[in-house]
Parts: C-alpha cells; structure tokens; sequence
C-alpha cells in the first residue's frame, strides 16, 4: 500500500512545486530588467522609480536610477545606482551640500538567468544637490575593479570638480580615497566684468599687458585636470593626474590721485603631474603637488 501510494504522491508533489512561486530573475544583466530583482514594481518611468529605502540612521523614499552595471566574475556582477532623497511630492530634498547616494547590488548567476544576491543600500555619497554626477567603471588590477565618480559644483562664481574612487568588491563596496581629489577649479564668475578671464588666460604667455580698471579685483585662473589608473597586475596600479594651470599675474599699482588703478597683467601656463599609490587599502598621495586651488 505504501509503494501505490507513493506513486501517487510523487507526481502531485512534482505539480506543487511547479506551480510554487520562483526566484525572481533576469535572462540579462540590462540595467532596468534588474532593478526590479531589488526593487518590486520598479520602472524606470518617471514616478515609479521612487522607492523607500531603509539605511543605516534614516530612512526615505529616494529616486533611484541604474548607472552602471559590471561583471566581476563568470557567476557574479554588480549593480551600482544613483539615488536622491525626495519628499511626498517627489521633489528632491536638501540643497547645494546634499550629495546624492551611491547603492551596490549584486547578482548571482544560476544557469543562464540571474538573480538578487546581495545589497548595500548606502555604499558612498557624493555630488550635491543630491546627484551624484557622472560615473565609469576603471580597472585597478587582474579581476579588481573601481567605480570613478566625478562630480562639479560652483559656489559665488568659483566653480570646482573632484573625483571619488571606490572599489566593488565581492561582497562590499569601500572608498578607495580618504577625500575626494580636487580636479578642476576655475574663477571667471568671481572676477566682476567688464575683466574678462577668458580673454586673459588665452593670451600668449611671457607678455605683460597693462589695463586700466576701476577697481582692485582678484587674478584669474583655471586649472583642468586628467586621470587615469594604470591597471597593475596583483594590486592595484598608480592614479596618475596630470593638470594643465592657467594664472593671471596680477600686479596692481595704486595712485591716490587717480579714480583708477593701473595693472601689469602677465598670464603664467604650466603642467604638473600627481601620482598616488595603492597602499594598504588605499591610494595615498606618493608624488607631485595638487595646484587646484581651494575654495
């Protein structure tokens, strides 16, 4: 009796288990088909990309959107988002020193379709105005790799770009930077016309120029700045920045006995090289001065 009646059970537990609820998961890894393995009704439609998260010490609802998507092994990938905090009406939050937030997702690969492994909702902050800027997946070493995040802003007409690197681990994704690298800086909006610093900094350089102008004013500058990691082969390889600076010199002379005051303008053109360096478990200034200025 026992034998029929497993015969019997057998194909009925086979049928349950068919129509049991599956794993949810994705036949590839394009970003917005995986956004809902993480995300239950997840669209990137405006609206129905807001979704609560719960982090560390707060919880929001946030606008979240997939930036990048990398494969660190043949059975794993990662998923990183961009997300900005929004009110009840869908508005973002905070203001010019808001930065936006950076999220981690990974995926496991199970026969030929992937599924949600593991998360970290809070894996980094940068940019302002909640948005965290412009983002690349770079090569650090065999099989290691880093998310590059460059990010601008300009504050009474001064204007800066910085660069944040992290690692995407495995399992977890850490700062590769202890700050965020100051990459560019320029101050056209802070000089008041009618001195106009791009026609200043293009001018040939070893030629002095003297202007009349109603007022003392501060000396132009720009400063752009390059990077790239040279990939090593066990550890991480050197960050290289290299600068290309454009000064004013400003030189003006006083006369009591004037409304205005004469300038000896000189515009000065140099380059300079940064290097940092993997140590321990993170890059580390190793050469080189850093001529953006501060502001």
């Amino acid at each position: 009796m026992s034998s029929y009646r497993s015969l019997f059970l057998l194909p009925l537990l086979l049928t349950l288990a068919a129509c049991g609820p599956q794993t949810p998961s994705a036949a590839s890894l394009e970003r917005n088909t995986l956004m809902p393995l993480f995300f239950p009704g997840w669209a990137s439609r405006d609206g129905q990309r807001i979704q609560p998260l719960q982090l560390e010490e707060s919880s929001g609802r946030f606008d979240i959107s997939p930036v990048q998507v990398t494969r660190l092994s043949d059975r794993r990938a990662l998923m990183i988002t961009a997300a900005t905090e929004v009110d009840e009406h869908g508005e973002a939050v905070g203001g010019h020193d808001t930065p936006g937030l950076i999220g981690a997702y990974w995926l496991l690969r199970d026969g030929e379709r992937w599924v949600a492994d593991t998360r970290q909702d809070d894996a980094g902050r940068a940019g302002f105005f909640g948005e965290i800027g412009s983002t690349e997946v770079v090569k650090l070493a065999a099989g290691r790799f880093a998310l590059a995040v460059e990010y601008s802003s300009c504050w009474q007409g001064e204007c800066g770009g910085w660069l944040s690197l992290y690692e995407l681990g495995e399992q977890r994704v850490r700062p590769l930077l202890d700050e965020p690298i100051a990459i560019s800086a320029l101050n056209s909006g802070a000089v008041p016309p009618p001195t106009d610093c791009d026609a200043i900094l293009v001018r040939e350089p070893g030629q002095t120029e003297r202007l009349e102008e109603d007022e003392e004013r501060r000396a132009c500058y720009e400063v752009t700045g390059s990077w790239q990691i040279v990939p090593g082969h066990d550890a991480p390889g050197d960050l290289v920045l290299d600068f290309r600076s454009l000064n004013e010199d400003y030189h003006p002379q006083q006369d009591a006995s004037s409304p205005t005051i004469l300038v000896d303008s000189a515009t000065r053109r140099s380059t300079q090289r940064m290097i940092y360096r993997y140590q321990g478990d993170r890059y580390v200034p190793r050469s080189g001065r850093n001529p953006v200025p501060s502001f």
